[in-house]
C-alpha cells in the first residue's frame, strides 16, 4: 500500500476511535511509524487528510444512490439501500459524528458538503420515485418530500445522537456498529407507514437485522430480506 493511503487508512480509524479533534498529524505520523515531514509530503495539513476523506466518502455514498436498472426498486434493493448506509456511517462514524465542527472550521469543506448533500437528497428522491412507481411505495409527493428530509436528518444526527445521550462518558470507542444500526431501524420505522402491504410483510425481518446485536455484520440487512439462497423476493 502507497504512504498516501496509508495515512488516508490509519487517519480514518484513529479519527473513528479517539475523534478527530484528539488526532494531531503527529499521532497519525507516529501511529504509521514515519516521519511528520514525510506525511506532510502527501498532506500538508490535517484539513487536507480529512478532505481527502471526505471525498472518498462522497464518491461512496453517491456511487450506491443509483436508481436500478429498469427504473424499478424492488425490496431487495430497499435492503441494499440501507445495508449500504449501514455500512458508510460505520466506516465514517467521526464525520457523522463531528461535521458541525468540521464545517465550522472549513468554509471549502462546508461548500463541498452542501453540494453533495444536494445531489445525495436528489438521488434519495429518484429512489423514492422509483419505489412508488414499482407499487412499494405508496405516498404523495409531499410526503414523499417529508420522507426524504426525515430520513436524512435521522441518518446524518445518528452517530452524534448516540455520542451525546447513548455512549458512555462521550467515549467514541463506546459506539458500536449495533448502535449504529439502530438509526437504520428508526428510518425503516419513518417509512413504514408508505409501504404497501407486500413491503410490510419483509419489515419485521428488516426491524430484526437492524436490532440484533449478535449481529456485527451490516449486509445482515439484506440477508434478513433476500435469504441466504435468495429463495424469497416480491
Amino acid at each position: 500500500m502507497k504512504t498516501r493511503d496509508r495515512i488516508l487508512v490509519a487517519s480514518l480509524r484513529l479519527f473513528n476511535e479517539q475523534g478527530e479533534r484528539s488526532v494531531s498529524t503527529n499521532h497519525i505520523a507516529a501511529e504509521l511509524g514515519i516521519s511528520p515531514g514525510n506525511l506532510y509530503y502527501h498532506f500538508a495539513n490535517k484539513a487536507e487528510i480529512i478532505h481527502a476523506l471526505f471525498l472518498y466518502f462522497e464518491q461512496r455514498v453517491i456511487g450506491y444512490l443509483q436508481v436500478p436498472a429498469g427504473g424499478r426498486l424492488g425490496i431487495e434493493d430497499k435492503a441494499r439501500y440501507y445495508g449500504d448506509t449501514l455500512e458508510v456511517i460505520w466506516e465514517y462514524r467521526f464525520l457523522y459524528r463531528d461535521m458541525p465542527h468540521l464545517l465550522e472550521q472549513d468554509e471549502q469543506l462546508q461548500v463541498r458538503y452542501r453540494d453533495f448533500a444536494g445531489k445525495a437528497m436528489s438521488q434519495v428522491r429518484a429512489l423514492f420515485d422509483s419505489a412508488r412507481a414499482s407499487g412499494l411505495l405508496l405516498a404523495s409527493d409531499e410526503e414523499c418530500e417529508a420522507l426524504v428530509t426525515n430520513m436524512w436528518i435521522i441518518l446524518t444526527a445518528w452517530v452524534g445522537f448516540l455520542q451525546t445521550t447513548a455512549a458512555s462518558a462521550g467515549s467514541e470507542a463506546s459506539l458500536t456498529r449495533q448502535m449504529v444500526g439502530q438509526g437504520i431501524y428508526q428510518a425503516l420505522c419513518l417509512e413504514a407507514p408508505y409501504l404497501s402491504p407486500e413491503a410490510k410483510l419483509f419489515l419485521p425481518r428488516l426491524k430484526a437485522a437492524c436490532l440484533n446485536p449478535a449481529e456485527p455484520d451490516p449486509l445482515a440487512l439484506v440477508r434478513a430480506v433476500a435469504g441466504e439462497d435468495g429463495d424469497e423476493a416480491v
